[in-house]
């Protein structure tokens, strides 16, 4: 007969309570991966999950690193534009994003074998474009990955109570799910980042610090080219608040077994993509560095990228920078619970950096991680300026983070409980249930809610874009306020709407590129009638965009490609 007393204490503190928490841990990954999926899912929404899967299509049909979503800018400072003839037959290599992601996309293409026609006959009945939900197949794994490995590194940290609580925040964080759904590197960043953390620990446990220390560290090197992982590298932050490809700049110090250092070798990974980019720009850094003169006040909005008459004496300063950085961590200490999804996990962390853990591995981990992310801090505020986060998700590089915050905040909270002593453990699960609960409330708000559109409108249609196909012949070129969308559902080279008719639109249709066709949608309706379109950086396409006056209009043909509506127009040479 089974002993009760005996079986009480295994459900309290025993092995069953480990495999409980460890069951309720996968039920609860998997089950919110499904309903949030089915519930929240209606396509992608964001310029920069588009711009990176695109970028995959074209490593997946082994067209190397080049892209189809093209900025005026890119043009400007690419070593070839003196000779901007070639424009019109060679590949244009990518300049901005980084190669981690898109290289790991690519590979999920191909064994999966994506299929990125859409026959013309489903297009009425489509209301998904397939690679996207291979992409968010890929994230959600990622995602489930990262959870996983956080919950043995804190295991290997701490102990199983603090491993639950730390994963069960993460888990229920809706930031973190929205930001797999929309097709971002998070999932992927967050899943480096849990490698690096628990190799990083074992470092600090092991004889073999050395070693280990140095894989963990280039990983987080490797890291830092999408979305600045870890903070190892805060340079690829600055350059771009969506990652750009940078060495870390952190020498991993690991103790090892006669109480010397092991020194990781970070950046090792991207070193040749910074080759290549200083044989195509001269800097390593390609482009990255320009997100944080965007939308300053020399150029706001949009306007820098859209810009091909400009120089580097024109973009960068130090008044610019030191603005930037001003702004952004204003905008960051004010919002901080934003930038991380809710208060709980932030909250705890802030307190633990005051406490004194007794382990070396603890210890040593909070400072090593709490630099990381003041130093990311930094760059990221300079990217983001007092841009809103949550319009452009992309920036947000401090929601990498979050394992670290979740980890050494539930230790915080497992120390404070265990000062309290109760009588027995049963009392703490009320307590859990409060912090679990207030961190996934902005989850339980939104799977609650109805079902979201069927697409991202405004301003995406997927079948729409996919259908302009048939009036765009592949080897021409094209420019449209949304060339994110039009090189990912309609797969033809695009460039981003120039910012002036004369200095910028028509030398690179005179010279370079030949634009048979201009798309406007509402997306460049969207903003503020006289600030940004009639006197702002839209201004000399007030016209067309407000749907009103086409007398300036570069292309003679007008088409409203919406039966009955005027959201999208299309301009082009032929009638």
């Amino acid at each position: 007969m089974v002993d009760l007393q005996q079986l009480v204490y295994s459900v309290e503190a025993g092995a069953v309570s480990v495999w409980i928490r460890r069951g309720a841990v996968a039920v609860l990954v998997l089950g919110l991966g499904v309903y949030y999926y089915v519930s929240q899912f209606n396509g992608f929404s964001n310029s920069e999950a588009m711009d990176q899967a695109q970028l995959a299509r074209q490593l997946a049909r082994g067209e190397g690193f080049t892209t189809k979503f093209i900025r005026p800018l890119s043009l400007a400072f690419h070593s070839n534009s003196d000779r901007p003839n070639e424009l019109r037959t060679a590949r244009y290599p990518d300049l901005v994003n980084p190669p981690l992601y898109p290289l790991a996309l690519a590979g999920l293409f191909t064994l999966a074998g994506a299929d990125f026609q859409v026959p013309r006959e489903s297009l009425k009945t489509m209301t998904v474009y397939r690679p996207e939900q291979w992409i968010v197949l890929f994230n959600t794994l990622c995602f489930i990955g990262a959870c996983s490995i956080f919950y043995f590194w804190m295991v290997r940290c701490f102990d199983d109570r603090v491993a639950f609580l730390a994963t069960a925040l993460m888990i229920v964080t809706d930031l973190l799910w929205a930001q797999s759904l929309a097709g971002l590197a998070t999932p992927f960043c967050l899943l480096l980042l849990c490698v690096a953390g628990l190799l990083t620990n074992e470092a600090l446990r092991s004889e073999e610090a050395e070693e280990r220390g140095g894989l963990a560290d280039q990983l987080l090197g490797g890291g830092s080219g999408d979305r600045g992982t870890a903070g190892a590298d805060p340079l690829s932050v600055a350059g771009r608040g969506r990652g750009a490809g940078g060495p870390g700049i952190f020498r991993l110090q690991t103790a090892d077994a006669d109480g010397g250092a092991g020194v990781g070798h970070p950046g090792g990974l991207l070193l040749p993509w910074f080759l290549r980019n200083l044989q195509l720009t001269g800097n390593p850094l390609a482009l990255a560095w320009v997100e944080i003169y965007v939308d300053n006040g020399r150029f706001p909005l949009d306007g820098l990228w859209r810009t091909y008459d400009v120089g580097v004496a024109q973009v960068a300063g130090g008044r610019e920078l030191l603005r930037a950085v001003t702004l952004g961590i204003s905008q960051i200490l004010t919002h901080w619970a934003v930038f991380f999804g809710g208060v709980v996990p932030s909250a705890l962390f802030i307190a633990a950096i005051f406490h004194v853990f007794r382990r070396l591995q603890s210890r040593a981990g909070l400072w090593f991680w709490a630099v990381a992310l003041a130093l990311t801090l930094v760059m990221n505020a300079a990217v983001l300026k007092d841009r809103v986060v949550a319009d452009l998700p992309h920036l947000n590089n401090m929601v990498v983070f979050m394992p670290v915050l979740c980890g050494f905040g539930a230790a915080l909270f497992y120390i404070l409980i265990d000062r309290v002593k109760f009588p027995t453990p049963l009392l703490v699960y009320p307590i859990l249930a409060v912090l679990i609960g207030i961190q996934a409330t902005p989850l339980v708000v939104r799977v609650v809610q109805n079902r979201t559109a069927v697409f991202s409108y405004p301003p995406y249609i997927p079948p729409l874009l996919v259908d302009l196909q048939r009036l765009q012949p592949e080897d021409r070129n094209y420019v449209a306020d949304i060339p994110w969308a039009t090189a990912w559902y309609t797969d033809r080279i695009t460039v981003w709407l120039p910012r002036r008719l004369q200095e910028d639109y028509y030398p690179l249709n005179d010279f370079a590129l030949n634009f048979k066709g201009i798309l406007l949608t509402p997306y460049s309706s969207q903003f503020r009638l006289f600030s940004d379109i009639m006197v702002g950086p839209y201004k000399d396409w007030a016209g067309m965009i407000m749907r009103k006056e086409f007398a300036r209009a570069p292309l003679p043909a007008v088409n409203y490609l919406w039966t009955g509506r005027d959201d999208y127009l299309y301009l082009s040479d032929q009638r």
